[in-house]
């Protein structure tokens, strides 16, 4: 629920070094903002995660409005070097709180787990998912759309 207060009252958390619960009803909160949003589930055990964030991080700080960057992991929060080294450009960093596979099912039924899992929010609340980093030429299609 801190969640929940924390986006219906516009407060952000500062930096990644703050991370809130997320649970199972949290996803559809962000689909429901309406807000171009790229959401990186992580765990760290997932040796390709940290690049996937700095890729996704770098390619969004290209434009003069960029989505909200938020990573989230499933397993348990980074140590503080792994924050300093591959999170410090995330808006928010945010792990899950409950039932594993309840939170899975609620963000797609049919992601069974793979990190990294990408899923970009669009302005009208329309969800993509991508097993791994998204090819090139579909984020930056998509980006150049919410660039609009």
């Amino acid at each position: 629920m801190l969640l929940s207060f924390m986006l219906c009252s516009g407060l952000h958390a500062a930096s990644p070094a703050t991370s809130v619960p997320f649970g199972p009803e949290s996803f559809q909160t962000f689909v429901d903002q309406k807000q171009s949003s790229i959401l990186v589930f992580s765990a760290r055990y997932c040796a390709h995660c940290p690049a996937v964030v700095r890729s996704l991080a770098k390619q969004r700080g290209q434009l003069p409005n960029p989505p909200q960057l938020l990573v989230v992991m499933i397993d348990e929060l980074p140590t503080a070097t792994e924050k300093k080294s591959s999170y410090s450009d995330v808006d928010r960093l945010m792990v899950f709180q409950g039932n594993e596979m309840a939170i899975r099912f609620s963000v797609n039924p049919s992601w069974r787990g793979l990190t990294p899992f990408v899923t970009l929010i669009n302005k009208a609340g329309e969800v993509t998912y991508f097993n791994g980093e998204p090819p090139a030429r579909a984020l930056r299609a998509w980006l150049d759309r919410e660039a609009r």
